[in-house]
């Protein structure tokens, strides 16, 4: 009975070191860092995983070209840009641009006020210069527009209101231009030149579209003659003798 004890207990204690062999084994083998097989898998893994970011960063390229194309492809279709030119025509409605003369048409301190019934082309009757000079024009710049000074006004239209240079000189009598010498002119009854005939025009004096009253259209008329006169004596060969 006791040798059976004592084998009993030999069994016990050698199963327990073999369990605890065993046991150790298992940690050893579990805090390993990697064995080779896990490496390769691990690197394998790791090569896919660049494989595949190479892959994302070519497709971003083709992407990225693609959009490049695209954007070139679409500068190429857009037109260059221009000046917005005006359709225009002796039927168009001048006020679109010229809205500070069509305006002057309700100011009373304006001489346009009293030709309101008046169309625009019954004055601006130069259909080939009006013709040209809206032909550069640039409707995107319609609040600089100042004056038509490339185009005429015909002053037979005016005679037709306001009768002729020999009715208008009566009616300004005792209204003269003076000069340094004190020479005196009527500015409706001026010495029958070729240069007067071919230069001046009732527009040249009368301004429209701007305020002017009987003193300041004097004034104007005055430094219209200086603009030839311009020593401010109206007869001629008087200034260098």
């Amino acid at each position: 009975m006791v040798r059976t004890a004592k084998r009993a207990r030999a069994i016990f204690i050698w199963c327990a070191v073999a369990a605890l062999v065993a046991g150790m084994l298992v940690l050893a083998v579990s805090c390993s860092p990697s064995t080779p097989g896990s490496s390769q898998a691990a690197s394998d893994s790791s090569a896919a995983t660049s494989d595949s970011s190479q892959a994302a960063s070519g497709s971003s390229a083709v992407a990225s070209d693609s959009g490049q194309t695209a954007s070139a492809s679409g500068d190429s279709a857009k037109p260059a840009a221009s000046a917005a030119s005006a359709e225009w025509s002796m039927a168009s409605d001048c006020a679109m641009c010229h809205t500070a003369q069509h305006d002057s048409f309700e100011n009373t301190a304006m001489r346009a006020s009293i030709h309101k019934s008046l169309d625009c082309t019954t004055c601006h009757s130069d259909e080939a210069g009006l013709t040209k000079v809206h032909a550069k024009a640039d409707v995107s710049k319609a609040d600089k527009i100042t004056r038509l000074r490339r185009t005429t006004i015909d002053q037979d239209q005016c005679f037709t209101c306001h009768g002729s240079l020999e009715d208008l000189a009566a009616k300004t009598e005792g209204i003269m231009l003076v000069d340094r010498e004190d020479t005196a002119i009527n500015p409706h009854a001026l010495p029958d030149t070729a240069t007067h005939a071919e230069s001046i025009t009732c527009a040249n004096c009368h301004k429209m579209h701007s305020e002017q009253d009987a003193a300041t259209t004097q004034s104007d008329a005055k430094e219209f003659c200086i603009s030839c006169h311009h020593e401010n004596a109206f007869e001629c060969h008087t200034c260098h003798d």
